[in-house]
């Protein structure tokens, strides 16, 4: 895979220029006869171009866990509309974004994006699944162990192409006390798995969002991203990687802190990066496919 970026550069010499057979992602059109220059594509030769090394081509950055429909608030996300979701993916596309997975949204406002030439492909998954007090209240609808599958698969339907599953979360009761309450599993295991279960035979992915040791379970259960996994362990690791299971560890949203966070937010964050620094480079070395994504704060 051959991940382009072109620009010229104030007296530059020349610019590249490529000779591309490959298959686009991520519509996975055919391009046999297709140049491309610092000027753009165009269906004529250039002389002179380069074959593009490899079999498939990007046309940009990837943004691998993005919430379009979402904004930044005081207190956690907030909800947006469908124009201000547009606006964000304009934002995206000045950035040099090129694809969006949207890990978990608004689904009546992401499954209805219209595709429009220059900004993001969006590929998507439906909301938040987690249980009434599991996640921030201001953009969740909730969705009670019954009614996941079902949930899910209606959002398949939809368009959806992932599934984003809550896998633990401070409770609602506990965050009224304390700022620092603890993330407990959203569901049951038995939950998770029919759901997992049911997820793959739609022919669809589960991204999971797991900052405990739970991600050990969500891991042999068969999910097929980890979002955040900052209490992951090399053991889970390992397993990740003989499953093929990627690693979205959002680093601007679990080591952000601003100056005037508590001493205990501040140690935190400093244990965590420690911990990162030790954990990605062996995910990498193993083989796990480490994804890059923004989050809401990114």
């Amino acid at each position: 895979m051959v991940l382009m970026q072109f620009g010229r550069k104030s007296g530059s010499v020349a610019d590249p220029s490529w000779h591309l057979r490959a298959v686009l992602l991520p519509d996975g059109r055919l391009a046999q006869h297709t140049w491309l220059s610092a000027d753009g594509w165009r269906d004529e030769p250039i002389p002179g171009a380069d074959e593009l090394p490899g079999r498939f081509a990007l046309p940009g950055f990837i943004d691998a866990h993005s919430h379009v429909s979402f904004g930044r608030g005081s207190d956690g996300p907030v909800p947006v509309d469908g124009p201000r979701a547009e606006a964000n993916l304009e934002r995206y596309a000045r950035d040099g974004v090129a694809v969006v997975r949207d890990a978990g949204g608004a689904p009546n406002v992401v499954l209805a994006l219209p595709t429009v030439a220059g900004r993001p492909h969006v590929v998507a998954a439906g909301r938040h699944l987690a249980p009434a007090g599991m996640y921030f209240a201001a953009v969740h609808d909730p969705v009670e162990p019954p009614d996941v599958v079902d949930i899910a698969l209606n959002e398949l339907a939809a368009g959806a192409r992932w599934v984003k599953l809550v896998g633990d979360f401070p409770p609602a009761s506990a965050r009224a006390l304390s700022a620092s309450a603890l993330p407990e599993p959203a569901y049951d295991l038995e939950v998770v798995r029919n759901l997992v279960n049911a997820t793959h035979k739609a022919d669809a992915r589960i991204a999971v969002h797991t900052t405990t040791t739970l991600v050990a379970d969500l891991v042999r259960l068969g999910v097929d991203s980890v979002e955040h996994g900052t209490a992951l362990d090399p053991g889970t690791i390992g397993h990740m990687a003989a499953r093929g299971t990627a690693w979205t560890p959002t680093l601007c949203a679990v080591l952000s802190c601003p100056e005037d966070a508590p001493e205990e937010r501040r140690q935190r964050v400093a244990e965590r990066r420690e911990r990162l620094s030790e954990l990605l480079p062996l995910a990498v070395r193993l083989g796990v496919p480490i994804l890059t994504g923004s989050d809401v704060v990114g």
